[in-house]
């Protein structure tokens, strides 16, 4: 008896579920999924024309520079790829170029930049200096917020009684007695005296 049940529900349960399958529209979701894919693909063709153009301009004048060879290495493009992929801009990048083989300093004779390496080391090194001087300065020109607020000053909460003992209390004097102050510096000046006369004695 159970199983009949279970066996009548479980086709009630897949006629609802055909129905539901039935009801979608599977051409507006393959659709939509070839639009986005067509979009994503173009926009990634975009950027790696973008990227391609950035290379072939610092591939140009690395080679003019190095003034060796006609093409660069696998290495060396792959580094240009990565220059390319950051954020520093081509006119940047050209300039840090120049710069970077115009500040050269050889180790030995014939000593040379071979690799784009050496290069991307300067620009990233470069790119990272300026972009800290500029996030420093932006700091630096915002008005500071803890200098412009008004300083509030804490007052001592006394109590009342506190404050009429205070006042009503004339001040005693250091020493209560001036007989006592007196001979007690008599005391200490002789004592002082027998010292010294010991001392000359010694």
């Amino acid at each position: 008896m159970q199983s009949d049940e279970f066996e009548e529900l479980e086709e009630v349960n897949l006629t609802e579920g055909e129905s539901q399958i039935e009801a979608a529209e599977p051409v507006t979701v393959k659709a939509s999924l070839t639009e986005t894919t067509a979009e994503n693909t173009n926009q990634i063709k975009r950027e790696e024309d973008a990227h391609d153009a950035y290379v072939q301009t610092l591939e140009a004048a690395f080679i003019a520079r190095r003034n060796r060879g006609v093409y660069p290495s696998a290495s060396d493009l792959k580094h240009m790829y990565e220059v390319a992929k950051s954020e520093i801009p081509i006119e940047e990048a050209l300039a840090g170029l120049h710069e970077a083989f115009d500040h050269y300093v050889p180790k030995y004779s014939g000593d040379t930049i071979r690799a784009f390496a050496y290069i991307k080391q300067h620009l990233f090194h470069k790119h990272y200096v300026t972009s800290q001087r500029t996030l420093a300065s932006h700091q630096t020109e915002k008005p500071l917020s803890y200098a412009n607020k008004k300083r509030v000053v804490r007052k001592e909460l006394t109590p009342d009684w506190l404050k009429e003992n205070e006042e009503t209390e004339p001040s005693a004097p250091a020493f209560k007695n001036d007989a006592h102050f007196e001979e007690e510096k008599k005391k200490l000046a002789e004592s002082l005296h027998e010292l010294e006369q010991e001392l000359k004695n010694n």
